[in-house]
C-alpha cells in the first residue's frame, strides 16, 4: 500500500456539541504532521477510495484551457474535489460546465456549494449515486466582498457519506496580509465550529475524513522578499519552511491540531505576475508564500489508513497571481463502525439498508435518514446518541439512540398501557417522511404536553 501516513487513533475525549473539528491540544501531537509522498498509486488494487483534490485562487479569470490543465488527463480517482477562490463573476454553472467538459464525461458533478467567488465542486463516477447515502452543503461567511471580483472570505463545505465513509470537504479563503495571523487563526476556529454545527444541523455526525483546502493566506514571517526570492531561485525554498506562519501557528497548538500535510517540495504559490512564472514585480513586491494548501485529518477508530501520492503546484498555469495546488490521496479501510438505526428496526427487510459492498450503514438513505439521529442526536451530541436504552423497555428497541431512553423515561413501564405502544410506533415511523421543521414542531409539542 506504500507508506502509511495517517492512522486513525482512538480517543476517549468527549465530543463537543457544536462543529465537527476541534482544535484542542493533544499531548501526543500538536500541530500539522508533515508526511511524505508515495508516488506509486495502484488505483484499483491497493486502495478502497482515491481522491484528487485541487485548490486555486483564480484572481477573477477563467479559461477552459486552464481548467483542463488543472484537472489533468489522469482519471485514476474516485472523487475529485475542486475548491476555487476569487472565481470570476460569471454564471455559476459556467465553471461547473467547463470542469465537466475538462473531465471529458469520465466523472459527473455530484455536489457543489457556491458563495459568490468562493466555490467548491465535487465530482464522482457516473454510477456514484448508488454509493451516496448522505450529501449536505454548508457555508460560512467571514466578510470581504469588495472589489470588481467580489473577493468573498469565508468557507464553503460539502459533507458526504460515500460508500459508508463520512467525509467533509472545506474550501476556504481567509484574510490577507502577513500581519493578520491572529485574525486567520480566529477565522479557522470559527469556521471549524460553525460548519455543520450540531446545534442547528441534526444530520451532522463525526466524519471519518476531513479535507481542508483553499487560500489560507498564511505568509512567511520574519524574512524580506529579496532573501526569500534568492533562496527560491537557488532551489533552497525548503529553508523557508521554518518561516511559514501556518506551520508556526499549528506548532503552537492554535490551529489544525491532528491534521496532515504533504512536504512542501514545490515553490511558494503566491504572488506571481499574471501570465508568467515571475514573482511579483509591482510596487507592492509581495514576499512569496505558500498561501494555497491542502490538509487532511482522519478520525476513525478502526485504523483507516491514508497515503498521499502527490502534493504539488501547477506552475504551467499562468492565468492568476496564484498557482493551483493539487493532491492525490488514497484510503485503505478497516471495518467502518456501523450503528443500527430506528428505520432498520422498524423495517423487516434488512437488505434495504445494505450498501453496495454488503455492509450496513448508519445512514442508509439520504432521503430518509435515521429519525433518532435527526430528532435528538444533533441537539444532545454523540455521547447522548450512543446511550443504550434500559433492557426491560417494552416500547421500541433503538440501540445507540437517546430517543428510546427519552421515551422510556417519559412513559414509565408501569403506566404505559400495551394498547398505546403500537400507535406510538406508527407515529414515530410516520414522522420520518415529514419535513424537518414539521418534525421539530411536532416533537417539541408532543414532549412538552405529556
Amino acid at each position: 500500500m506504500g507508506n502509511q501516513l495517517c492512522k486513525g487513533r482512538k480517543s476517549r475525549s468527549k465530543r463537543r456539541p457544536m462543529g465537527f473539528i476541534h482544535n484542542q491540544s493533544s499531548p501526543s501531537h500538536t500541530g500539522i504532521r508533515t508526511v511524505g509522498v508515495d508516488k506509486v498509486c495502484n488505483f484499483s488494487t491497493n486502495s478502497d477510495l482515491c481522491i484528487s483534490i485541487v485548490t486555486w485562487n483564480m484572481n477573477g479569470q477563467v479559461t477552459f484551457e486552464d481548467l483542463a490543465e488543472m484537472v489533468g488527463s489522469n482519471r485514476e480517482f474516485d472523487l475529485l474535489a475542486v475548491g476555487l477562490q476569487e472565481a470570476p463573476p460569471c454564471p455559476h454553472n459556467k465553471v461547473a460546465t467547463l470542469l465537466s467538459a475538462a473531465l471529458d464525461e469520465s466523472h459527473t458533478l455530484i455536489g457543489k456549494v457556491i458563495m459568490q467567488s468562493l466555490q467548491l465542486y465535487l465530482f464522482g463516477p457516473k454510477a456514484a449515486g448508488s454509493f451516496i447515502h448522505e450529501l449536505k452543503v454548508d457555508k460560512q461567511s467571514i466578510g470581504g466582498c469588495g472589489g470588481i471580483i467580489g473577493r468573498k472570505k469565508g468557507a464553503v463545505a460539502i459533507r458526504i457519506n460515500y460508500k459508508g465513509i463520512r467525509m467533509v470537504f472545506i474550501s476556504c479563503h481567509l484574510s490577507a496580509h502577513a500581519r493578520n495571523v491572529e485574525e486567520r487563526n480566529t477565522q479557522c476556529r470559527h469556521i471549524s465550529h460553525s460548519l455543520f454545527s450540531k446545534l442547528w444541523n441534526p444530520y451532522a455526525r463525526p466524519s471519518h475524513l476531513t479535507i481542508w483546502l483553499g487560500d489560507l493566506n498564511y505568509r512567511l514571517q520574519g524574512i524580506d522578499t529579496y532573501l526569500a526570492r534568492n533562496l527560491i531561485g537557488q532551489d533552497l525554498h525548503r529553508r523557508l519552511h521554518s518561516k511559514d506562519q501556518l506551520l508556526q501557528e499549528a506548532g503552537r497548538g492554535q490551529i489544525f491540531n491532528g491534521f496532515c500535510e504533504g512536504t512542501l517540495t514545490f515553490k511558494p504559490t503566491y504572488k506571481y505576475n499574471k501570465g508568467s512564472s515571475n514573482y511579483d514585480t509591482s510596487h507592492k513586491v509581495r514576499v512569496p508564500a505558500w498561501t494555497d494548501r491542502i490538509l487532511f485529518k482522519i478520525e476513525d477508530e478502526n485504523n483507516m489508513e491514508a497515503t498521499l501520492h502527490s502534493y504539488e503546484s501547477m506552475d504551467e498555469i499562468y492565468g492568476s497571481d496564484h498557482k493551483p495546488v493539487k493532491a492525490h490521496l488514497c484510503l485503505r479501510l478497516g471495518q467502518i463502525p456501523t450503528k443500527p438505526t430506528c428505520s432498520e428496526h422498524l423495517d423487516s427487510n434488512p437488505s434495504r439498508h445494505a450498501s453496495p459492498n454488503g455492509s450496513h450503514n448508519a445512514v442508509s438513505n439520504h432521503n430518509n435518514p435515521s429519525f433518532c439521529d435527526r430528532a435528538f442526536g444533533g441537539l444532545l451530541g454523540e455521547k447522548a446518541r450512543r446511550t443504550t436504552p434500559p433492557p426491560n423497555s417494552s416500547i421500541l428497541r433503538f440501540p445507540s439512540s437517546f430517543f428510546s431512553s427519552f421515551i422510556f423515561l417519559s412513559f414509565p413501564h408501569h403506566t404505559l398501557r400495551s394498547s398505546h405502544k403500537q400507535p406510538l410506533a406508527y407515529v414515530l415511523q410516520l414522522t420520518s417522511i415529514l419535513p424537518p421543521f414539521v418534525k421539530r414542531s411536532f416533537f417539541f409539542f408532543f414532549f412538552f404536553s405529556v
